[in-house]
């Protein structure tokens, strides 16, 4: 940090120092906020951090800027960063914060570059809690306040803390030899086509699983069994029933599903349509009762060993994927005719409340 011989630098210094805990708490609450909501209306993301400005970094700007009020002109006492995955997260993250706060100012940093200029994106604003928070006398102490937010996705973060780092190399003006500055142009470049290209992949997902959803309403059940034409079967095969026990839109473990449909596989189950034919040929009320939330893949494995009986537990016995019979399974394949005692016994399972495993 730079030398600071002002007394006055030096008593602004010290009333931030004082009060940064207040700037904080301020960033805590907000982080809090727009957390709540992004989850509430499934908008993904990687992180969201908050901090209050270091006090070295407060002392170096107000010399920087040449601020004669920095407790009232830098307005990025407190900070909140979100990283989004893709490009359309972004954007719906930007109309929560438009929604949530009283919003001052809004940059969007990509706006700036040209049609042959790559490099730093981000959606920078700031902004107030609304006037209907600052009613409440938790909020009240934070009405003069402002904060800073910003939206990137993973990959603009990546770049962003590369290209702004001033200790790290890459910083300023880049020499001519080996074409460096051209080649950090072309990577930026690239950075922005990769994100452009995750987002379009993830629209086409989207329309995919949009598309299966229909031809499965519609009963056209030729479709290839996958992560997404599985997890939007199960949603609706057992739509009814998740309602009921007020369970929602159910949290998918992907290397579950993942297992499941390797297994199916094994067994020559690769459309849904073939799904649907061993489900629907042991599906009943006892089933039913198997279901709980994030728990339809392990409804999956019960149907398949009652299918596969014996090649099931021989191949799991192998790996000794579980050790521990749930007492629902238990019953489950009982009614069915199977006689789990010899299975128990063969490959050394218990059964019991708690479930490893298995279903």
């Amino acid at each position: 940090m730079m030398e600071i011989k002002s007394k006055k630098v030096e008593k602004y210094i010290e009333q931030y120092t004082d009060k940064r805990e207040h700037y904080k708490k301020l960033s805590e609450i907000v982080k809090n906020i727009i957390n709540e909501v992004l989850q509430e209306k499934l908008i993904s993301y990687h992180s969201i951090n908050n901090r209050a400005k270091e006090v070295n970094s407060f002392a170096e700007k107000i010399v920087r800027k040449g601020y004669k009020n920095p407790l009232i002109q830098m307005q990025d006492l407190s900070g909140i960063r979100i990283i989004n995955y893709i490009e359309d997260d972004v954007k719906r993250t930007c109309d929560v914060i438009e929604e949530l706060f009283k919003v001052e100012e809004k940059i969007d940093k990509s706006s700036g570059l040209t049609n042959n200029t790559f490099g730093y994106k981000s959606v920078h604003y700031v902004a107030r809690l609304s006037d209907r928070r600052l009613e409440l006398p938790e909020f009240k102490r934070y009405k003069d306040d402002v904060f800073e937010i910003q939206v990137r996705t993973l990959l603009q973060h990546t770049w962003a803390e590369i290209e702004h780092d001033r200790n790290y190399k890459f910083k300023g003006v880049l020499p001519k030899e080996s074409n460096i500055k051209r080649r950090f142009a072309l990577l930026a470049g690239l950075l922005e086509m990769a994100d452009r290209e995750f987002n379009a992949i993830s629209k086409d997902l989207d329309m995919y699983a949009e598309a299966t959803v229909n031809n499965i309403e519609k009963g056209d059940l030729d479709i290839e069994l996958n992560s997404t034409s599985l997890r939007e079967y199960m949603s609706i095969k057992f739509k009814e029933h998740i309602n009921d026990n007020n369970i929602g839109k159910f949290q998918v473990n992907e290397e579950n599903y993942n297992k499941v449909i390797k297994e199916l596989k094994n067994i020559g189950v690769r459309t849904i349509s073939e799904l649907d034919k061993v489900m629907s040929k042991y599906y009943d009320n006892k089933l039913k009762d198997n279901i709980s939330n994030n728990n339809l893949p392990g409804l999956l494995k019960t149907v398949l060993m009652i299918e596969n009986t014996d090649e099931y537990f021989e191949k799991e016995s192998k790996k000794f994927s579980f050790k521990q019979m749930s007492e629902k399974t238990y019953e489950i394949l009982k009614n069915q005719g199977i006689n789990v005692d010899k299975y128990l016994k063969k490959y050394s399972l218990n059964v019991g409340e708690e479930n490893l495993g298995d279903s």
